[in-house]
């Protein structure tokens, strides 16, 4: 299984609609006010209950996961996945600065 698929912006916004995926962003709350996909649910991967907060998540559900340029995303799918998410976990390449 892979860890995680890391995709383009375009093959990102086409996984959206995927049934049963949730579209997380792992930005602190500042970049997120400033501006954020859609419907996104915001769990900073900085914040200490990051763990906690993810575990409230169905582990067998789809995400998209990104960040701001892609470092804390990358950093999120991982630790999802050895938490034992086990569904598909997409990671927008370049994050939320790359869709500018």
């Amino acid at each position: 299984m892979e860890p995680f698929f890391n995709l383009s912006k375009q093959e990102f916004f086409s996984k959206i609609e995927t049934p049963n995926a949730i579209l997380l962003d792992v930005r602190n709350a500042d970049e997120f006010q400033d501006g954020h996909l859609e419907n996104a649910i915001l769990i900073p991967f900085e914040n200490p209950d990051f763990i906690s907060l993810m575990s409230d998540f169905d582990s067998s559900a789809n995400y998209l996961v990104y960040c701001r340029s892609g470092n804390r995303g990358v950093k999120a799918c991982l630790m999802m996945r050895s938490m034992g998410f086990v569904g598909e976990i997409f990671h927008l390449d370049k994050g939320y600065e790359g869709l500018k």
